[in-house]
């Protein structure tokens, strides 16, 4: 059976080096590696904050705000996100239900008065191979351009490879899903994301991307977070005698510009690339502190290219800024300008209204465009018709969004917005930015790294190396600073540096997913199969939804002689994925060998339909 990918750290030519070099049963510490220096300064974690028992939920401020709730309660952020089955239907649960994707896959979607099931049909010429199938707890977005949808399970929350796309009224693969990769179930649905997309989330304290049960608190986003935690301006409100002079809460509008904006910039300004700040979590942002508190954001240079025809989906703060309207503002220009935050304009009301707020500025002007022929576009008669049209969005499909760039003649081209390499990339507001100079260097070595994964240069290599090794003496127990410097050493062919880079990320934080599995990797490849086994033991304590790493085990246990222990394994990887080809192959064998014929022939049979499936299926793509 061939060895499994190392799909961590993507780096193929750098671990055949690895496979056939000559280990020591010990690692000692590697040239040049960073030693402690009482000159170098040591930065520390900021205080996360201590508030999280002071959130009363949008029920609370509903009693005091019926009307601002009513209106709110119109627009799309209060349905951010819902339980599945009792959000606002804008489904097809009736007519069209399935589809197929190619591969042999048909996707199915049922929903019971009980719940509602996301079905993978593996089909064959003699029928179907298997049903893998989830119920989904929270449907992810309001629907009005689409949803997505996410289920629990072990403490952590995974998303459906189905979506439901409501401009073109269908089911098909949710954004960034392929057939062609496996275990299509096993996405997780990671911290970055859950912070904008739930209004309260219920993460575990200091481990990344787990939730307590239950995993959501408030589903929608409420109040509190563009207002922050609201008990305090309860008690004061409630108060006869109120122990402050003024009210806690915050009020965005009276807030400065940077400020303001940041209220929505914590989920509408996405960038290219968003770096946690050092010791930060998604979840540390507060109404009243500036975004470059917690993220460090990434945009590409301006290019002379303005028209665009596709966009990222969350890149409307990028387009205002390039816009004049925003320019000549000197900042005044900001969301609320345009959009009521609480409220959302129906679509019959919705040209009127933003002309009404482009008239705040442009009052008395006029239209330059003759009133006929405005009266005649096919674009429409008013200002966002013509200066502000739908863009597809690049990264999302089958939807669109509103052209946030205002600009006086649009022109459709077929360009779409790729992220960059890090020598490209402009920090955002990088002038009036406070974020420290060492941790713009760690956000850059980081953003680096990931592209050296894409390039393999090995010359890059050794200078990500460098700078995160320079690095590590300021951020001694940076997880993320040790495992990149794993990473690059794997990339250079230095596996003594690796191992020992890895083993410092664990000590930096002992149970931190991606230095267990990092390591569990590592000892695969090493053919240590007691630490492979140790290691890849504890990454499937962690999560057991990875089917490569139930490969890996699979293999480890054999190469031990412990057939019953792998045989275990591999079913149940193949209970996570049943399309997985390598799984299925070693389960034909392995019952083979251990006299069972009958499984092995029910491997064997599944395993001839899925390769016949994917021929006719490369096939019909060919054509």
């Amino acid at each position: 059976m061939s060895r499994w990918t190392w799909s961590i750290i993507v780096f193929s030519a750098a671990l055949s080096a690895i496979a056939v070099a000559v280990w020591q049963s010990s690692s000692p510490a590697p040239e040049n590696a960073p030693t402690s220096d009482a000159r170098d300064p040591v930065i520390v974690p900021k205080q996360r904050p201590q508030d999280s028992d002071q959130f009363v939920g949008s029920a609370v401020c509903s009693e005091c705000h019926a009307e601002i709730a009513k209106s709110y309660a119109t627009s799309s952020m209060a349905h951010s996100t819902n339980a599945a089955l009792t959000a606002t239907l804008r489904e097809d649960y009736e007519q069209k239900t399935s589809f197929d994707s190619g591969h042999g896959l048909q996707y199915r979607v049922e929903r019971t008065a009980d719940g509602i099931t996301h079905h993978e049909i593996g089909k064959s010429s003699g029928g179907d191979l298997y049903d893998r199938n989830a119920e989904v707890h929270w449907a992810i977005g309001s629907g009005r351009r689409g949803r997505s949808y996410g289920f629990e399970f072990e403490g952590m929350l995974f998303q459906s490879p189905v979506s439901w796309y409501s401009q073109r009224g269908i089911w098909d693969l949710s954004p960034g899903f392929s057939t062609e990769h496996p275990n299509r179930f096993g996405r997780r649905l990671l911290d970055g994301c859950i912070a904008c997309h739930v209004g309260r989330a219920n993460p575990q304290a200091g481990v990344p991307d787990r939730f307590e049960h239950p995993a959501v608190l408030e589903a929608a986003i409420g109040c509190e977070r563009c207002h922050g935690p609201g008990a305090r301006h309860v008690q004061w409100r409630r108060s006869a005698k109120p122990a402050e002079q003024t009210d806690p809460i915050v009020n965005p509008s009276k807030l400065p510009i940077v400020e303001r904006e940041s209220v929505c910039d914590q989920c509408h300004l996405q960038g290219v690339r968003r770096v946690l700040r050092y010791g930060c979590s998604p979840y540390d942002f507060r109404p009243g502190q500036r975004l470059d508190e917690i993220w460090t954001v990434f945009l590409e240079k301006p290019r002379k290219e303005t028209s665009d025809s596709a966009a990222p989906a969350v890149s409307q703060v990028e387009q205002m800024r390039t816009s004049r309207c925003y320019q000549q503002t000197s900042g005044r220009l900001g969301c609320v300008s345009c959009h009521d935050p609480h409220g959302e304009v129906g679509e019959q009301q919705r040209a009127a209204y933003y002309e009404k707020r482009c008239q705040a500025c442009h009052d008395g002007q006029g239209c330059s465009f003759p009133v006929e022929q405005r009266n005649n576009s096919p674009k429409g008669s008013s200002c966002i018709d013509c200066h502000m049209p739908r863009l597809m969005a690049a990264d999302i499909p089958h939807t669109s969004q509103t052209d946030h760039r205002v600009l006086r003649e649009p022109k459709p081209a077929s360009s779409t917005h790729a992220a960059s390499k890090s020598s490209e990339l402009l920090i955002f507001d990088e002038e009036s930015t406070r974020v420290p100079e060492a941790e713009r260097l760690r956000a850059r070595a980081l953003i680096q790294l990931e592209n050296l994964k894409g390039t393999r240069n090995s010359e890059d290599a050794e200078d990500c190396r460098q700078q995160l090794r320079m690095l590590a003496t300021q951020f001694p127990m940076d997880t993320e600073i040790w495992l990149g410097l794993g990473t690059a050493s794997v990339l250079l062919n230095d596996t003594v540096s690796a191992e020992t880079y890895f083993l410092k990320a664990l000590a930096a934080s002992p149970d931190d997913e991606k230095a267990v599995e990092q390591l569990a990797l590592f000892y695969f490849w090493k053919n240590d199969r007691t630490q492979a086994r140790r290691f890849l033991e504890k990454t499937l304590a962690q999560n057991s939804m990875t089917v490569e790493n139930w490969g890996r085990y699979t293999e480890t246990l054999s190469n031990l002689g412990e057939w019953s222990a792998a045989i275990e394994a591999a079913e149940k990887g193949l209970k996570i994925d049943p399309t997985s080809i390598q799984l299925r192959s070693w389960a034909v064998s392995a019952y083979r060998r251990r006299n069972d014929p009958v499984n092995s022939e029910r491997h064997r049979l599944i395993l001839e339909q899925l390769v016949e499936s994917r021929r006719l299926n490369a096939l019909e793509r060919d054509r």
